[in-house]
């Protein structure tokens, strides 16, 4: 294992010596790897919703559909078919709009098309956070997975602002 006191020591090693075994006498790319291996957040232990909060970062298929399943004006692309247990169907005539939306907001260069996004759809299937419904183009979010969308989406909306509605009655 590696020291954390090492870490400032190895980084500068490599900038003096970016090619240079002796500079510590390990490969510099094995110790990068192991940096970014330590610095990264341990997945196994976050709870179901600290994973999706901590998606921000990167936001992930199924929180960019449930999004899209709350904006009312993308109804000719995405529905909810029953949203109370979380199942959702794609528009045959505009599920490449919404695929393309996706890559967009992904910042992908080439154009998203819906057999792509499908492949991750069916890939939340292994995972369990979104299955696949009998019915053509039709899904449905895990419930814990659909909990924990309703819970942020819920904390980041914005609070109904009571003053304003005592200014309103007062005014009448």
């Amino acid at each position: 294992m590696l020291s954390t006191s090492l870490v400032p020591q190895i980084h500068y090693l490599q900038e003096l010596h970016p090619q240079d075994p002796s500079a510590g006498g390990m490969d510099l790319d094995v110790i990068d790897e192991y940096l970014k291996e330590q610095t990264r957040p341990n997945l196994q232990t976050r709870t179901e919703e600290e994973r999706l909060i901590a998606g921000k970062r990167k936001e992930r298929l199924f929180q960019f559909l449930y999004e899209m399943l709350q904006t009312p004006h993308m109804r000719s692309c995405i529905w909810w078919v029953q949203s109370a247990n979380g199942t959702f169907q794609f528009s045959s005539q505009n599920k490449e709009k919404l695929a393309e939306m996706w890559g967009k907001r992904k910042g992908n260069r080439k154009t998203m098309t819906y057999q792509k996004m499908a492949r991750a759809l069916r890939n939340y299937s292994r995972t369990g956070e979104i299955c696949k419904v009998k019915r053509k183009l039709t899904y449905q979010f895990n419930e814990r997975t659909l909990r924990g969308l309703q819970s942020i989406t819920h904390r980041n909306s914005p609070k109904p602002n009571c003053s304003n509605k005592r200014i309103k009655n007062e005014s009448l």
